[in-house]
């Protein structure tokens, strides 16, 4: 049997749907849902020999969107004026953590995986850099009801660390092109270009979009200036040799910032449609990447869960060794992996050769974050005094009811 695209996306979208309102009857985050119902749709297409076949090209462009999207909406999130201590903090624990990943999860990785071959140093580089970041949708969504400094920490983690999550594995690959080229004496120029044309080319897509919009604010059709918005400043971006993405965030914050009325409203229609690409790429995460069901991978990539909870681990205590252990602790074990890490993990699979390797590692690491996360969560009167609810996903911008 074979399905056309349409079909199938129809199919997903309608199982997505389905298994997000059962997630939230069970009272289990929907991305673990929808990526386990994933998996058992991608095994039962193989028993039924349902074959299938997406252009690499659609799956590409539908996670650039998506990423687009994610990026925008948690730089959107950061308002400057209510940065605080637990901001500083935040960023001082994602800085430790990113450091820390590179030496430690990347060595691990090129001895656990591929048992010191040279040639994979910059795949387990990348593999560090995708696991740098904890996903704010589901964060915040497990954290919101709470109003302990721990949680306002992860909370603010989770939205700073989504655009190094994206930006860091692209930076390692336009490093390794530079080292194959022999051309390295340049990266640090290549770097600077890419970071100022990024940064000018979201400035200058916000002021335009948001000066227009300001005198003349559109209920049908500002939030498609909002979209539009970010994806031109990505291709501006990219069309002057810079980064796409830094283009992105910047406009993000410049949103985040502005003041005027129609913001929340704004934000919530770009929220709904994030929303639905996210429900079809983790189905489509489930369906596409298969878990072997050996012992040496189920051995292999617990290993390298636990050294980077470890890692997580030094990282907090690092910068807050003042906290008590529990919390430490509970800091360390809430660690989602989420849309960003699956979106930037589609695009490198689709256009970076040699990316196979890590690719069921991804998977692995997602799942056993969101199932871990929740547990933590779940035990969090033991662990932390306090029982946490889930709560609707809240926004920096928008403060807490």
């Amino acid at each position: 049997m074979v399905l056309t695209e349409l079909t199938f996306l129809a199919i997903i979208l309608l199982i997505g749907l389905l298994s997000a309102i059962l997630a939230k009857r069970m009272k289990i985050p929907s991305v673990l849902f929808l990526v386990i119902v994933g998996i058992a749709f991608g095994i039962y297409m193989q028993l039924e020999s349902i074959t299938l076949t997406l252009p690499t090209k659609f799956i590409s462009g539908l996670g650039m969107f998506t990423l687009i999207l994610v990026v925008f909406e948690a730089t959107a999130q950061i308002r400057f004026k209510e940065l605080d201590r637990a901001s500083f903090f935040s960023l001082k624990m994602t800085f430790a953590t990113v450091v820390l990943n590179f030496f430690i999860l990347s060595f691990f990785t090129l001895l656990v995986v591929f048992r010191m071959n040279p040639e994979y140093i910059f795949l387990s580089l990348l593999f560090a850099a995708l696991m740098c970041g904890t996903a704010p949708d589901i964060i915040l969504s497990l954290l919101g009801s709470s109003k302990l400094k721990i949680i306002r920490y992860l909370e603010i983690e989770s939205i700073i660390n989504t655009p190094l999550t994206v930006i860091l594995p692209f930076l390692i690959i336009d490093l390794q092109r530079g080292v194959s080229a022999g051309f390295i004496s340049g990266f640090a120029g290549d770097i600077l270009l890419k970071v100022t044309s990024g940064l000018g080319a979201g400035l200058l897509i916000g002021l335009i979009i948001f000066k227009v919009m300001r005198k003349q604010y559109s209920e049908r059709y500002s939030p498609i200036a909002i979209i539009t918005a970010a994806l031109l400043s990505y291709v501006l971006a990219e069309n002057i040799g810079g980064s796409g993405i830094i283009a992105v965030t910047t406009l993000g914050l410049f949103f985040g910032n502005l003041e005027f009325k129609q913001k929340y409203s704004l934000l919530q229609f770009e929220s709904v449609l994030s929303t639905l690409l996210k429900v079809l790429i983790f189905v489509l995460l489930g369906v596409i990447i298969k878990l072997p069901l050996s012992f040496h991978f189920l051995w292999t990539s617990l290993a390298l869960f636990i050294i980077y909870l470890l890692g997580r681990y030094v990282a907090i205590h690092l910068v807050a060794h003042q906290l008590p252990s529990a919390h430490k602790i509970f800091m360390s074990l809430t660690a989602s992996k989420g849309l960003a890490v699956v979106v930037v993990t589609f695009i490198l699979a689709s256009t970076v050769s040699g990316f196979e390797p890590i690719l069921n590692y991804i998977l692995a690491f997602v799942l056993y974050s969101l199932v871990l996360s929740s547990i933590v969560v779940w035990l969090s009167p033991r662990l932390i005094g306090e029982k946490i609810k889930e709560a609707k996903m809240v926004t920096l911008s928008q403060p807490k009811k």
